[in-house]
């Protein structure tokens, strides 16, 4: 690869990145007045207590930069979540569940798809939970998802 597709690559993927943090924000902002009441106690899993101070452009930067997650990983984890809505109807995305669901999305999607992989113990710092929730919340994603991926 040389210099020029590296910039463009580069510019691509942060474009990418833009398109998927701006379509988080739309349907934060659509669900703004709504309240969350998950039918399901397994969807309640993914609620934090307080909605975590930094915006989801910034939290979907940090697991893009520090977990060397594609911009192909992250399209990849919008899909899993468009499927976890589809199959939870109750699910809506607020800005107590989003930085969640889209960790443990970002997680899968790159251990699927890129060849680059972090142990969930560096995951877990990257996104700002435990390890131990990051495992359990993984698994029950993939639970609530049939481990169809």
């Amino acid at each position: 690869m040389n210099t020029f597709d590296f910039i463009v690559n580069a510019a691509v993927e942060d474009h990418i990145l833009s398109l998927v943090s701006t379509l988080l924000e739309r349907v934060l902002s659509s669900s703004a007045n709504s309240v969350f009441v998950p039918a399901s106690s397994d969807l309640s899993e993914f609620q934090s207590i307080q909605a975590p101070s930094i915006s989801i452009r910034d939290y979907m930067t940090r697991i893009y930069e520090y977990g060397s997650c594609s911009a192909t990983c992250l399209i990849l984890a919008m899909i899993y979540i468009e499927r976890l809505m589809q199959r939870e109807s109750s699910l809506m995305l607020n800005e107590y569940n989003v930085h969640r669901i889209v960790a443990v999305a970002s997680v899968l999607a790159t251990k699927y798809l890129d060849d680059l992989q972090h142990e969930n113990d560096y995951w877990a710092q990257v996104v700002g939970i435990s390890k131990q929730e990051l495992n359990r919340l993984e698994r029950l994603f993939l639970s609530l998802l049939d481990w169809n991926m």
